[in-house]
């Protein structure tokens, strides 16, 4: 639901290694169609989903994958991270993320 802002400007939104996937998630996507992934590590896929025009993408993560995965990937590649929202709590928490190329 906090992506469907950025979704409705051309912003990819990716639901990523959130397992199982509620399915709610769809439900509150409405309009625009998440992209979902489970593969490490994510900024290969990242890269194709970037363009010159928009550099930032919308990762739904569990805070237990941002920190493991893909906080340690995004900052070896030297991409910027900002968390936008924060619903819910210990392993049901999720979080809004835009990963942004830099380079």
């Amino acid at each position: 639901m906090d992506a469907r802002k950025d979704a409705a400007l051309g912003m990819p939104v990716v639901f990523y290694n959130i397992i199982p996937r509620r399915p709610s998630m769809l439900f509150y996507a409405a309009t625009y169609a998440p992209i979902e992934r489970k593969e490490t590590p994510l900024l290969p896929y990242l890269s194709t989903a970037t363009s010159p025009k928009n550099r930032s993408v919308d990762v739904v993560v569990t805070s237990a994958c941002l920190k493991k995965y893909l906080a340690p990937e995004v900052s070896a590649a030297r991409w910027g991270i900002q968390i936008l929202s924060d619903r819910g709590e210990g392993v049901n928490e999720c979080l809004l993320v835009r990963i942004s190329k830099t380079n």
